[in-house]
């Protein structure tokens, strides 16, 4: 029982080496690493990891005039948060809500909204939250 347990331990240890040396040499070269550590049972078992080139382009994602980008929906949800913290909002607080957020840029210069969106009247908006909500009061 005694070598069974040592044995384990020398490989938990040994795991956790090589799990330093592949966090150490992604930090010496400045790269970042994309970890898929393979495990059986409580022992590492492969590393199997891509360390992505130095000159590694992230290209700019193309959101379409109708999509929200995530800073955007990250707002919304903000907001939301702070006027409905339990989930349940008036349909009439969330149309203006959405109004507001729709047509700041009447307001402001730099806009949050897709442009898309900003097209749609007072009228469409009202037909889409009705098509969505019913005649419910509250939405949630």
């Amino acid at each position: 029982m005694f070598d069974d347990i040592k044995e384990r331990y020398e490989n938990e240890v040994a795991s956790v080496y090589k799990a330093c040396q592949l966090l150490r040499e992604s930090v010496e070269k400045e790269v970042i690493i994309r970890p898929e550590l393979i495990f059986e049972n409580d022992q590492l078992v492969e590393i199997q990891v891509t360390l992505f080139p130095e000159n590694l382009v992230i290209p700019e994602l193309d959101y379409s005039e109708g999509t929200f980008k995530i800073e955007q929906l990250e707002r919304i949800v903000r907001i939301l948060c702070d006027l409905a913290p339990n989930g349940y909002i008036m349909k009439k607080t969330f149309m203006l809500l959405i109004q507001d957020i729709l047509y700041q840029d009447d307001i402001e210069e730099v806009t949050d909204t897709p442009k898309l969106w900003r097209n749609l009247t007072t009228s469409t908006l009202k037909a889409l939250l009705k098509k969505l909500f019913d005649d419910e009061v509250y939405v949630y």
